[in-house]
């Protein structure tokens, strides 16, 4: 190690959780309700006045949308670069601003991205929003991943739904309206309201309708997006392993009614067994534990 090195503590969730504990958090509030806690332990990332944006935001590109602008970071950006004209003139009003995977330029982020993944054996991927006194970056909705909320500077006023959508989820095999659940909540669901300040974390379960708005001046806060496999991943790898065989991929046979479709009736129980076969595999079962491991025990987006 370089003796002038900079070495990034280590970093747990039972650091946030505090008092809560880690035992707890999962029994009564993952997945079910959210969390505020006022005061956590947080490390200092650097990242608390938009100076300091400016500087870590340098050489990265912006792209609008709509009234917000958006960075998704380019590690492989070189220092001394300026921040551009468009980026600064955002950061100089106070955003509206969502930048993706901040962690993977500030290892304090990307160390407490990693206790929570770890913690919470999860995929954590981290946003940062910079957000102007009184305006938005985003609308009322819900995500389809469990958030942890991280407050850095100045304050911001939130408005929670207390239903949770059940089972919302990202795949290609599940597709779900927002704007019909939208106004779904805007009609039957009841709100409340509570206050963040600087070192405040508020924990949000998937499919939660929230909105939040800086409410004296600018607003900077870390949000981790948390991701666990659900019962989807396995069906897409039990679908994978049976398109790999050439009989799935044949044609079935043909409708004809006049011996009552026998032959086709034959085909899907035979699918039915092989489906089942699959999905009763040993080798299934640990290629999904695999994969559980590798892509979300534990992991970041900053790897």
């Amino acid at each position: 190690m370089n003796p002038g090195a900079t070495v990034t503590p280590a970093f747990e969730w039972q650091d946030l959780i505090g008092e809560i504990g880690a035992g707890r958090f999962e029994t009564d509030y993952f997945g079910k309700q959210p969390l505020h806690l006022k005061g956590c332990f947080t490390p200092a990332t650097g990242l608390e006045s938009l100076s300091d944006w400016k500087k870590v935001l340098a050489g990265q590109a912006v792209r609008r949308e709509g009234h917000r602008g958006r960075v998704e970071i380019d590690p492989a950006v070189g220092d001394g670069q300026p921040v551009s004209g468009e980026l600064e003139a955002l950061l100089d009003q106070g955003g509206p601003l969502i930048v993706g995977s901040i962690n993977k330029l500030n290892p304090t982020v990307d160390a407490i991205a990693g206790g929570i993944a770890r913690g919470l054996t999860a995929f954590v991927g981290v946003n940062a929003y910079i957000s102007p006194f009184r305006k938005d970056a985003l609308d009322l909705h819900f995500d389809d991943h469990d958030v942890i909320v991280l407050q850095l500077h100045g304050e911001k006023h939130w408005t929670l739904g207390t239903r949770v959508a059940r089972g919302v989820a990202s795949s290609r095999f599940f597709k779900v309206s927002h704007e019909v659940l939208r106004a779904d909540a805007i009609e039957n669901d009841s709100f409340r309201t509570l206050e963040m300040k600087a070192g405040d974390l508020l924990y949000l379960p998937r499919g939660l309708f929230h909105r939040a708005t800086a409410s004296r001046e600018t607003s900077i806060h870390l949000s981790f997006g948390i991701r666990r496999p659900t019962g989807l991943d396995f069906l897409d790898l039990v679908m994978q392993r049976l398109i790999a065989e050439p009989a799935t991929r044949e044609y079935v046979p043909r409708l004809d009614p006049a011996s009552g479709d026998t032959d086709l009736g034959a085909y899907l129980d035979a699918m039915r067994d092989r489906l089942v076969a699959a999905a009763n595999d040993p080798e299934t079962r640990d290629e999904f534990l695999e994969q559980y491991r590798s892509k979300f025990n534990g992991v970041t987006d900053g790897r």
